[in-house]
């Protein structure tokens, strides 16, 4: 699951990006079952902008930067467009 930490970086880099935390929902699901020997957890991180309903899907865990992916996408306008 998503730390704290990542949360709030989620939601100051939604606010850097000039848009509203507000507008965007978040969801995780643990890609790992838990109770798997695996140390590594993978987080699956579906990024809704409310307005349009674009979702876009990331994967978190040790080593990746999928926040910088999402900003990318909102400075691209890929949350901008209706599907």
């Amino acid at each position: 699951m998503l730390s704290q930490k990542e949360y709030e970086n989620i939601q100051r880099t939604i606010h850097d990006c000039k848009y509203s935390p507000n507008d965007f929902e978040i969801s995780a699901t643990d890609m790992i079952e838990r109770s798997q020997k695996l140390r590594m957890d993978i987080t699956e991180v579906s990024v809704q902008f409310i307005p349009t309903k674009v979702t876009r899907t990331y994967i978190s865990g040790f080593g990746l930067n999928w926040i910088l992916e999402l900003e990318d996408d909102i400075k691209n306008g890929k949350y901008d467009t209706l599907r």
